[in-house]
Formats: C-alpha cells, structure tokens, sequence
C-alpha cells in the first residue's frame, strides 16, 4: 500500500475517485471526465487493488459506497482539494477567476437572499462554476462531511452550534400553518389540533423537530392522519384537493420571493403557527474539518463581511 501511494498513485486516480463519489455510475463518471468507460473502471481496479480495499459495491443500478470508500473518498477529496488551493493561491488574493463551489439547498424560504447572495458573488468571479442541488438536510450534512459539498444552506438548528461546522446566519424565518379557506380554523387545543388530518415534514428536518417537540410537551403522537413529504407542489395539491393542514415559511406563503403561495392559490389561507419554532435561523454551514476550495472560502467570506456590516 506504501509503495502504491508514494509511486503510483497519481492525479487521475484521484478524478476517478471523486467522479465515481459524484455520480455512483461508471458510464456517468466516464462521461463527466470526457474518457472511455473501459479506462474508469481499469482506474478503479488500480485504486482497490493498491489499497487492498474494496471501495464501492456494485449492484445493476449503478455503485455503492462502502465504509472503507468513503473514508478514502474523504481522504482523496481533502488532498484534491490542497492542490486546487496551490494552483489557485495567488488568484485567491487578487482577482478569483476559476474554481468551483458545490452547494446543498435544504430551505427555500430564503431563495430571494440565496439568489442574490450568488448573482453577487458571480458579478465578483465570474468564472467560477456553480452547483446547486436540493436534499433533506441529514443527507446534505452528511455530504459535507464527506467533502461531496462545499456549503449547505438550511436551517440552524441548535444541535449545529457545538459540532465541527462552521455556520453564518442568513435570515430568521416564520412558519405558518396554511389549509384551505373552507377548512376550519386550527384548534388551540392541541388535542383536537393534532386529532385533524395534516401534511407533515419527514423525519431529521428541522421543521419536523419543532413539530414532534409540540406533540411531546403536550403528551401526543404525531397526527394518525398524516402524510409525510418535504415536497412543497405535493404538500400544495394536497391542501387543495383535501381537509388538511400543512407547515409553510411565511415568507413562501404570504411574502415571496417569487408569487407567494397564496397568492398564486386564493383557495389556500394561513393561521398562526403554534409550536415553538427553535430552529427559526436560515444559513449557510461549512465543515471546519475539511480544507475549502479558494472559491467557497471566497463565498463564506462575502457571507461573513456582510454578517459584520449589519451589526455594525
């Protein structure tokens, strides 16, 4: 193992490497890095074999990572990771023109600030490439962990504040409960509140912990008329067609950015919310455990600067 990592590992083993991590299929990753599939899978071969591990499982669908793999792609992804810094290193401190940043979307109720936040840090360094993707935050947090993201962007939770991440408040936001105008009102008893249908956030989610937190102050279960998604043109349809209540941002419901919820659907009306939202912060989080590229340093900075300025 000594000898393969000292005298033959090279930089392509380690493309290969995070392609695979990226896309768990040969002919994607093949396709992303523009080489015959043949050649992924010999590269892949090379990798096991010098390591004497076995790094991702095959299956008819496509890979799956395996313990050993992930630690490794962890490992590769850091090392990547150092070099794009050197490479990069004089731009990081005059004008950034290339690099990437992988970003995890959890919380829509801020994606006026995101957008913004990103068109401006475009206008800085406009050859820097971008990626969004949408996720639950577990599986997101778990990715930045692993080095497959650069920044999540969600919901601050208290159980972030004393972990190896870094975090920066974007927005505080209000939730609301949002049913059809022909639906009674929310009870204040949160007996016969939690006794009606409701469309309810899954499990892990920060809006869905502020909910199961209200059923166990008041001695209750979650609803037994419940359907679980995150999918917000699910949730919607749902209220439309049935006598449920559903959880939304005020700022998605009522405010913007882009057409509010209720105003796109005048059947849909919102009540207060009642639950006691701890986890009320929208922002962005870094792993302090991993080095960052210079282009998601550049956009942690811009968050920071602009966090001092307005408590100035």
């Amino acid at each position: 193992m000594s000898q393969f990592v000292r005298k033959r590992l090279k930089f392509r083993h380690l493309r290969v490497l995070l392609a695979l991590d990226e896309t768990l299929n040969v002919s994607r990753a093949a396709e992303n890095l523009n080489i015959a599939q043949a050649s992924v899978s010999r590269t892949l071969a090379e990798i096991e074999d010098g390591f004497g591990l076995t790094l991702f499982h095959r299956h008819p669908r496509g890979l799956r990572r395996t313990g050993p793999g992930n630690e490794l792609i962890r490992a590769s992804r850091m090392v990547v990771n150092n070099i794009l810094a050197l490479e990069d290193i004089g731009e990081r401190f005059n004008a950034l023109s290339t690099g990437h940043i992988s970003i995890g979307l959890h919380n829509h109720s801020v994606l006026g600030q995101v957008a913004a936040l990103l068109s401006d840090f475009k206008r800085r360094y406009p050859r820097v490439a971008i990626k969004v993707r949408d996720g639950l935050l577990p599986d997101l947090l778990a990715d930045l962990e692993y080095g497959r993201l650069d920044i999540v962007i969600g919901r601050l939770g208290p159980e972030l504040e004393h972990t190896s991440f870094g975090i920066h408040a974007l927005a505080q936001t209000q939730m609301v409960i949002v049913a059809h105008t022909e639906v009674a009102p929310p009870s204040p008893d949160p007996e016969t509140l939690l006794a009606h249908p409701w469309t309810i956030p899954l499990p892990g989610t920060p809006m869905r912990l502020d909910f199961d937190r209200f059923c166990a102050e008041h001695g209750l279960g979650v609803p037994q008329d419940c359907i679980e998604t995150n999918n917000a043109t699910l949730i919607t349809e749902l209220l439309i067609q049935d006598k449920r209540y559903g959880l939304f941002p005020a700022v998605v419901a009522e405010e913007g950015p882009m057409p509010p919820l209720l105003q796109a659907h005048p059947v849909l009306t919102s009540y207060s919310y009642p639950f006691k939202a701890r986890n009320d912060r929208i922002g962005m989080v870094h792993s302090t455990s991993n080095p960052q590229s210079p282009a998601a340093a550049a956009l942690i900075d811009m968050v920071r600067e602009a966090n001092e300025r307005d408590t100035l």
